[in-house]
């Protein structure tokens, strides 16, 4: 994908606005498909074969074992059952066109989360990744947590320069290491097209 015209297309999505959004990224082939699907969570798409084999393709299996894997293990249990969001756009700057989003062709896409809360009953906001590893602490109980959409806002009025300065991924062949970034839980397991900026 040409890195020039994602960056200029992307501009939209930055006017201002009373209501809270969070960015995605998605395969640009599948966005009929998340019209017509919503925007599934891993666990809720491995329950779909046909949309895990249009999404997979030939890595369907091999991401459904993965999925159920960490279905069983309690630190992964959420994660893998809501949505994963940027509170902004990503630092361009620190990607180069080797990164996962240009070399999946993925483009950005917004939730609209002021929305999404008012209408949806049981959604959870999980933050990851909200402070940097550090390997000398045995527990960093800030790193994953529940956030309030005090704090999300908090995060949204950041620059991604700001939230991307401890990303570290030299080769840029990973998604967003050490990038807070938000994960959305719905009880259904998928975020319905109508929340979504397309």
């Amino acid at each position: 994908m040409n890195f020039n015209l994602l960056l200029s297309s992307s501009e939209h999505f930055l006017k201002l606005s009373s209501e809270i959004f969070v960015f995605t990224f998605v395969p640009k082939d599948n966005l009929d498909l998340i019209k017509s699907k919503g925007l599934l969570s891993a666990a809720k798409l491995i329950e779909d074969e046909v949309v895990l084999k249009a999404v997979k393709g030939k890595k369907a299996q091999k991401f459904k074992q993965d999925i159920e894997k960490k279905l069983s293990d309690p630190e992964w249990q959420e994660i893998v059952s809501g949505v994963s969001s940027f509170f902004t756009l990503p630092d361009w700057q620190q990607l180069s066109e080797k990164h996962f989003i240009f070399q999946n062709d993925l483009v950005p896409i917004r939730i609209n989360l002021t929305k999404l809360i008012n209408e949806e009953s049981g959604v959870k906001l999980l933050g990851v990744e909200l402070e940097p590893y550090n390997s000398k602490k045995k527990e960093q109980p800030n790193r994953e947590r529940k956030l309030s959409l005090k704090e999300i806002k908090d995060f949204i009025n950041k620059q991604p320069s700001e939230l991307w300065k401890n990303y570290d991924n030299p080769d840029n062949d990973k998604y967003a290491p050490e990038v807070p970034h938000l994960i959305i839980i719905v009880p259904s397991g998928k975020i319905k097209s109508k929340y979504l900026d397309l």
